[in-house]
Order: C-alpha cells, then sequence, then structure tokens
C-alpha cells in the first residue's frame, strides 16, 4: 500500500494529475485496504494471533492509509487493528518521544 500512497501523495502535491489517474490509484489502494481487511477476518493480527513484525510494518502505511489514503470505518477490523496499535506502549512512548505524527 505504501508505494501507492505515496504516489497520490506525489500526483496531489507535485503534479496536477488528471482526475481518472487519481481515480485509478485511489481504486487500487482500495484494493490492497480491502486485502488486508479481508487478512484480519482469518486473525486478530496479519501474522497470526500474536502481535508480531508484520504488524509493525504494515503500522506505518496503515497510518498513512488513515490520514490520506481512504482508511476509515468502513473497514472496521482495519480501523480496530489501527487502534490497537495506538494503544499499545511502544506507540505511546514513540509518540511521547517523538511528538505525534504529522503526515503531509
Amino acid at each position: 500500500a505504501m508505494p501507492l500512497l505515496v504516489l497520490k501523495l506525489y500526483l496531489t502535491r507535485a503534479v496536477q494529475a488528471p482526475q481518472p489517474v487519481l481515480d485509478r490509484v485511489d481504486a487500487q489502494i482500495g484494493a490492497q485496504l480491502d486485502y488486508m481487511e479481508a487478512a484480519l477476518a482469518q486473525s486478530a493480527y496479519f501474522a497470526g494471533a500474536r502481535f508480531s513484525a508484520a504488524d509493525i510494518q504494515v503500522s506505518f502505511p496503515l497510518l498513512a492509509a488513515a490520514s490520506r489514503g481512504g482508511l476509515d470505518t468502513g473497514r472496521p477490523r482495519l480501523w480496530q487493528w489501527l487502534n490497537t496499535v495506538k494503544q499499545r506502549p511502544a506507540f505511546s512512548q514513540a509518540e511521547a518521544r517523538g511528538g505525534p505524527l504529522m503526515l503531509p
């Protein structure tokens, strides 16, 4: 999902991309979010029943998607997963140390 989110950022900030191009990127982001939503129907976390490095790896793209890429309560499993990650002590410690995440 991250390459498409970066592409969307570039197409909306650096250049004035035609709407059909933006629509295509949004559709691809949506398809990837749908895939991840379905994966969470199988287990609480991306690599099984326990939080793992896979969840850490996907956390930033999903934070970005919640900010700019269409992730909202319409994908309840992803939304709940993201809220769970944000409540983890390490996430809170990182925010306390580095400040809240500010995405463009």
